[in-house]
């Protein structure tokens, strides 16, 4: 019995003194947290195929694109508009479809770790969506709007600098997106300033 007891009171103190290492550790600055605090604006890219089946096939891969600009209000806060959208590069010939979707929106985004350089994220972004799909011989036009509502949780890197930053995150929403599902994988190059 008294084996037990001291067991468990020194895997007590050595949960303790963990935490108390990893805050002394958390709560010391370093200049290169200063650098990271510093920069109040981004902008965001996104530009890229869609990797599915259809971009190895050949056969109308679509085109994402985004492109976002944040105003970091607090340390932890950033907000500002996103436009997002797909189309398709026809790549064989005799490919007549088009189509093409456009999103636009107001994000806002909470950041966990705003002073490291791996930042865990969540953001909600209600948005208008527009989708035009021209008449062919299986389908007739549609012309579609409708609002939107997005959560993504996710993770930005940033470089050393804090200059740069990616942001990789999964996108969920109750319009589908250019997988037809109501949940995507994305990422955005960042370049703060």
């Amino acid at each position: 019995m008294n084996t037990i007891k001291k067991t468990s009171f020194l895997k007590l103190l050595y949960l303790i003194a963990m935490v108390l290492i990893t805050q002394s550790v958390s709560a010391q600055t370093t200049s290169e947290e200063t650098i990271l605090s510093t920069y109040m604006n981004q902008l965001g890219l996104q530009l890229n195929p869609y990797l599915d089946e259809n971009l190895f096939r050949g056969f109308m891969p679509e085109l994402v694109f985004g492109i976002r600009y944040a105003y970091h209000v607090a340390p932890h806060f950033s907000a500002g508009p996103e436009v997002n959208g797909f189309f398709p590069v026809n790549l064989k010939s005799g490919n007549d479809l088009f189509f093409f979707r456009l999103g636009a929106g107001a994000f806002a985004r909470y950041s966990f770790f705003p002073e490291s350089r791996v930042r865990v994220f969540a953001e909600v972004l209600p948005y208008y969506s527009y989708r035009y799909w021209e008449e062919n011989q299986w389908l007739p036009e549609l012309r579609e709007s409708r609002f939107g509502l997005c959560l993504s949780p996710g993770a930005s890197l940033y470089s050393r600098s804090g200059r740069f930053s990616i942001d990789l995150y999964i996108k969920f929403s109750n319009i589908d997106f250019v997988n037809s599902k109501n949940y995507v994988f994305s990422y955005k190059v960042n370049y703060h300033f």
